[in-house]
């Protein structure tokens, strides 16, 4: 509980030394935004989302596409999350948010400029007094954090091992408290919205249809068939009720 309140990236960065003293860490204790993200992702070879709303997400998922880093992404609630890596150009999170991702659009204006200025003054003035916990926050349970967080460190360190696959780049869902686990297909087969059809669903109806259409088309060939030239040309075998040529 010490460290309740605190900025992350200080305290992240602490961590971070007590597990590996021979590691470099720079920590930035300010808000990423439109206006100083390209700055802050320069040189990077990629990006962990951290973030706790679906509007900043947003907006880093659009700074990693401008800067052409991948990001691995990640998102909590209560016992569920969400972990997948986005590659640049890909619009997952718009389309798992996509009222979020309209907002975000409309908000692109001076005052949203001048409140994230705003917040990176409190933040520095929140490093300089030390941990300031905010009242009335509700978090998920530590362990929900715990399982996104490690999925998302295996991918990012597949992605830097140059080992990452087709796998990667599905969205993978859990509820802990059911103890279910599903993937989002990639970008191909992903829902735009709700109430549309994803390329695969479109394939699987196409492929159902064309199925049908064959068996249709042998049922009528098989019935004319029988009922052709040849079926008087039929005698009764030995046992009752049984037919052959």
């Amino acid at each position: 509980e010490k460290n309740l309140g605190c900025n992350k990236a200080e305290e992240l960065k602490k961590r971070a030394a007590e597990i590996n003293s021979q590691i470099s860490v720079t920590a930035l204790p300010l808000f990423i935004d439109e206006e100083n993200g390209a700055g802050l992702l320069k040189d990077a070879d990629l990006v962990v989302d951290a973030l706790d709303s679906p509007r900043k997400k947003l907006m880093l998922q659009e700074l990693c596409r401008q800067a052409g880093v991948p990001l691995v992404h990640g998102a909590v609630s209560g016992w569920q999350g969400q972990v997948g890596v986005i590659m640049p150009g890909d619009d997952t999170l718009a389309e798992i948010y996509p009222a979020s991702a309209a907002a975000a659009a409309a908000e692109k204006n001076a005052a949203a400029a001048a409140a994230a200025a705003e917040k990176n003054a409190a933040a520095r003035a929140a490093a300089a007094d030390g941990c300031t916990a905010e009242a009335g926050t509700l978090a998920s349970p530590s362990f929900t954090a715990a399982a996104a967080g490690s999925l998302e460190a295996a991918r990012a360190v597949r992605l830097l091992l140059g080992r990452e696959g087709a796998a990667d780049r599905e969205l993978l869902f859990f509820d802990l408290l059911t103890d279910s686990w599903y993937k989002l297909e990639p970008a191909a087969d992903r829902p735009v919205a709700i109430g549309q059809t994803t390329a695969a669903q479109s394939r699987s109806a196409a492929a159902k249809q064309t199925r049908q259409t064959a068996a249709a088309q042998s049922r009528s060939a098989a019935a004319k068939q029988t009922s052709g030239p040849a079926a008087a040309q039929r005698k009764p075998a030995g046992r009752k009720g049984r037919w052959q040529r």
